[in-house]
């Protein structure tokens, strides 16, 4: 009697694998018949692989010890931000307020300290310790700054303010202890609210010559653009970064972007400072120049709805003698008008021109006028070119097949 069916494909398959098996073995095992010849010894491809690995098992090593703080900051923020035992007494807190300005009026710094314990009592929010930093910082007392932050009671978490307070005053004497009091933010996992601290950390980042981080903390304050309400210091202070680093189509992007917010936010500072105003400038001489003369002719027309603070410029105008309509140079309008005609962008160069002399306040320089001119003669010989094409056209349409 013969074996079923599946016995026999099981038996032959057993057969087959074993074959194969055993080929395969030889053929792997056979030095003779190796398919890649051995360069290395044992050792040295461990090495090897040990050196290549090296960075990324860094890396992970990294990753882990930082998710490790991450979570273990979150774990103490809700073991010790308990819900605190008595609201804050408004009138009372205010009165404090009131202590502190005096001290710094006064410029005494000695008085700010027996506050904190009167800020403890009254069960103050954080933002309360945050002005009696401020506080100290004006009074050029970065140490007494230092000691609120060390002494908040517990219960009592830092927010983001906090630490950018510190990080601002480091910026320009101490570096690293500003990117100690940035790593402290981080692993507490403060999240940054408003466009001051956004300005602090990028600031930061741009000292250090960070560009990914940077970048970084401009795509998160878009992502949170409604909260943050970005002010003209933190456009400019990214423009001014984007202009130094010579990314001249990533602050095409960031014109419109401001451009756009302007139109549908009321309350973008238009009002711009003498160095706002100067940064502004020089990227518009900076994108013309560099094959970007649309997005600078939209700053300019930016600039020209803007207007300039009455303080004290840098050429030594008394106050409020600056006057607040916002005179671009000369040179400006003529990069433009340049730009354009690099890109023998005929029809903009004159509708620029138009644009700018239908206003009082704009002076084009001779150099300027020249080149309109010469765009209108370009434009002219192109339009004679295509009516001579279309004409041509026309006859070849109506002569007999």
């Amino acid at each position: 009697m013969s074996k079923p069916i599946v016995s026999r494909i099981s038996s032959r398959s057993l057969q087959y694998s074993g074959t194969l098996r055993w080929r395969s073995t030889r053929f792997i095992s056979s030095s003779s018949r190796r398919l890649l010849p051995r360069f290395l010894t044992p050792r040295e491809e461990q090495d090897l692989y040990q050196s290549i690995t090296s960075s990324f098992r860094e890396k992970l090593a990294s990753n882990t010890a930082k998710s490790q703080d991450f979570y273990s900051s979150i774990i103490e923020q809700s073991l010790f931000a308990v819900p605190r035992s008595n609201p804050p007494s408004s009138s009372k807190v205010q009165d404090i307020c009131s202590h502190i300005d005096a001290a710094v009026a006064a410029k005494k710094p000695q008085e700010l300290k027996p506050l904190i314990s009167e800020l403890d009592r009254s069960n103050a929010p954080i933002k309360y310790y945050n002005y009696l930093m401020r506080a100290y910082i004006r009074l050029k007392d970065l140490k007494g700054a230092e000691y609120v932050l060390k002494n908040l009671p517990i219960g009592l978490l830092p927010s983001a303010r906090t630490f950018t307070l510190l990080i601002q005053e480091y910026l320009s004497t101490d570096l690293d202890r500003a990117y100690e009091y940035m790593k402290q933010m981080q692993d507490m996992s403060c999240k940054l609210h408003k466009s001051f601290d956004y300005i602090v950390v990028m600031r930061l980042h741009i000292r250090r010559d960070d560009p990914l981080a940077v970048d970084f903390a401009w795509k998160d304050m878009l992502q949170h653009k409604e909260t943050v309400k970005p002010t003209m210091q933190l456009y400019t202070t990214y423009l001014g970064y984007l202009g130094s680093k010579k990314k001249y189509e990533k602050a095409s992007e960031v014109i419109q972007d401001l451009v756009a917010y302007s139109r549908t936010n009321d309350g973008l500072q238009k009002t711009l400072s003498a160095l706002q105003c100067k940064t502004l400038i020089s990227i518009t001489n900076q994108l013309a120049l560099h094959d970007q003369p649309q997005s600078a002719s939209k700053l300019v027309k930016f600039l020209l709805s803007s207007t300039l603070t009455s303080t004290t410029s840098n050429t030594g105008l008394p106050e409020g003698l600056m006057p607040n309509a916002i005179t671009l140079p000369s040179e400006v309008y003529t990069n433009i008008i340049n730009g354009y005609m690099n890109l023998k962008k005929y029809s903009p160069v004159i509708d620029f021109y138009k644009e700018m002399t239908a206003r009082n306040d704009v002076q084009l320089e001779e150099e300027a006028l020249l080149t309109v001119e010469e765009a209108r003669k370009c434009l002219m010989s192109r339009q004679s070119k295509q009516h001579q094409h279309h004409g041509k056209m026309y006859i070849a349409n109506l002569a007999p097949v």
